[in-house]
C-alpha cells in the first residue's frame, strides 16, 4: 500500500544435508519454521505491530497419521 512501512529481515542460512533421513528432515523443518516465526515477529515489531500469537506446533507423527 502507498506510504506503508516495510523492512528486510533475514537470518543465518540453514543448510539441510542432501542425504538427510526422515527424522533429520523433521528436525530441520522445525528449525526452519521456528526461524521463520522469529523473523516474522521481528518484522512485526519493527513496523510497529504486535507479533501474532502462534498456535502450538503440530505433532508431526500425528499429522502424518491423520493424512
Amino acid at each position: 500500500m502507498p506510504f506503508s512501512r516495510g523492512v528486510f529481515i533475514w537470518g543465518e542460512p540453514i543448510h539441510v544435508p542432501r542425504d538427510a533421513d526422515a527424522a533429520t528432515l523433521d528436525r530441520y523443518r522445525i528449525r526452519i519454521e521456528d526461524e521463520l516465526n522469529r523473523i516474522t515477529a521481528e518484522a512485526d515489531r519493527a513496523t510497529g505491530h504486535a507479533p501474532l500469537e502462534l498456535p502450538p506446533p503440530l505433532d508431526t507423527e500425528q499429522a502424518a497419521a491423520d493424512r
